[in-house]
C-alpha cells in the first residue's frame, strides 16, 4: 500500500516490484521501468507515463482515470476491470492484454496496437479508435467495439 502520490519516478527501474494497493495518483513515470511488476488494485489515477514499460505486469481492478500512457510498452499485461476513462494510450503497445470489463469511456486509442488482446465485456463508449490495431482482438459482449472491423 505504497503511497506515491504526486512522486517523481521517471527513468526508475521499478521492473519485479509490488505495488498492490499502492497510490501513485498524478506520478511521473515518464520512461520508467515497471516490467513483470504487481499493481493490482492501485489508483494511477492522471500519472504521466509517457513511454512506460510495462511489459507482463498485472494491473486488475487499478484506477487510470485520465492517465497519460501514450507510446507505453505493456504487451502481455492483465488489466482485467480497469478503469480507464479519458486515458490517453495514443500509439501504444497493448498486444495480448486481458481487458476483460475494463471501462474505456471517453478515452484516446488512436494508433493504440491491440493485436491479439481480450476486450471481453468492456465499454469504449465515446473513445476515439483511428487507426488503431485490432486485429485478432476478442470482443464478445463489448460495448460499442468496432466488431465491423
Amino acid at each position: 500500500n505504497a503511497k506515491l502520490r504526486h512522486a517523481i519516478l521517471k527513468n526508475s527501474d521499478m521492473s519485479n516490484s509490488n505495488f498492490e494497493g499502492a497510490n501513485l495518483a498524478r506520478a511521473d513515470l515518464r520512461h520508467a521501468n515497471m516490467k513483470v511488476a504487481q499493481a493490482s488494485n492501485s489508483n494511477f489515477d492522471g500519472v504521466n507515463a509517457w513511454a512506460l514499460f510495462a511489459q507482463g505486469s498485472t494491473f486488475d481492478n487499478s484506477s487510470f482515470h485520465g492517465a497519460n500512457l501514450e507510446f507505453a510498452r505493456m504487451s502481455g499485461s492483465s488489466m482485467k476491470n480497469c478503469d480507464l476513462q479519458a486515458v490517453n494510450l495514443e500509439a501504444a503497445w497493448m498486444t495480448r492484454i486481458n481487458f476483460e470489463n475494463a471501462n474505456f469511456e471517453n478515452a484516446n486509442l488512436q494508433e493504440t496496437k491491440l493485436s491479439n488482446s481480450s476486450l471481453f465485456k468492456s465499454i469504449l463508449t465515446g473513445t476515439r479508435i483511428h487507426y488503431a490495431n485490432l486485429s485478432g482482438v476478442f470482443m464478445e459482449g463489448c460495448t460499442d467495439c468496432p466488431t465491423h472491423w
